[in-house]
This record gives C-alpha cells, structure tokens and sequence, in this order.
C-alpha cells in the first residue's frame, strides 16, 4: 500500500523536515505563508520560487476556496536535500464561486505551474489540498 502525505505519495527520508502552520483565511495569510517559507528556507536559492507559489495558493484557497467566515488555512513545507513540498490545506470544497464573472485574474494556477516540478489540486469531501514540488 502506497503511503501519502497531504494526497500526495511520500518517500521517507531521514533528512526531511516538516513544518506546518495554521492561518486565519485573511487578507494577511499570503504575506504570513511567505514568511514562514523565508524562515524555513532561508538561504535556500528556490526560495523566492517558493513564496511566490505559495503565496498564489493560499490566495486561491481564501478567494475562491468556498470558506467560510471563520475559516483556517494550513501550510505545509517538507524540505529535503532535493526537494521542497509546500502544501495548502483548507475546510473549503474548492468551488469558485466567482467563476465565470468576468472578472481580471485567473494567472493563480498557471504561476503555480510554471514555477514548480509538480503540482496538484485536490478536492476530497470538505478538504482541499493545493501543493507544489520545486
């Protein structure tokens, strides 16, 4: 049986660390979600890569997640000597209710993909799980 970590398959490696912090599903939770990646990856060079991407899915997850008022999003980062996984949690169930309204934006998901070396959005009952593998 394949073992996963946040929806995704996990290797164990010995060197790995996981950090994992919660936010308030504010304004503010972007500029908290790129601190805690500076913090963890400090003078790692992917970690410009890494805020902005992170920072375009917690933004995701809190317009367009389906959250409700008092709801919390969830950062994940495990880094290894090869990679660094950066994961989004949150209770929304990922529906857009802004969709097709015409409005401006929309660059989000393709920011996400041309930054990292995988990526993935998933949506499993009331959980949604939005990561990316530099």
């Amino acid at each position: 049986m394949e073992r996963r970590y946040l929806g995704v398959p996990f290797t164990a490696d010995s060197k790995a660390a996981i950090v994992h912090e919660t936010f308030a599903a504010t304004v503010d939770a972007p500029a908290r979600a790129r601190a805690l990646i500076r913090t963890v990856l400090d003078c790692d060079p992917r970690v410009g890569a890494a805020q902005l991407a992170a920072s375009e899915l917690v933004t995701n997850a809190i317009l367009h997640g389906g959250l409700g008022s008092h709801a919390e999003v969830e950062v994940y980062v495990r880094c290894t000597s090869a990679h660094v996984r950066v994961s989004v949690v949150h209770a929304g169930d990922g529906r857009d209710a802004d969709r097709g309204r015409g409005g401006v934006g929309g660059w989000g998901l393709p920011i996400v993909a041309s930054l990292a070396s995988a990526w993935s959005l998933d949506s499993v009952g009331a959980t949604t799980v939005a990561w990316f593998e530099l």
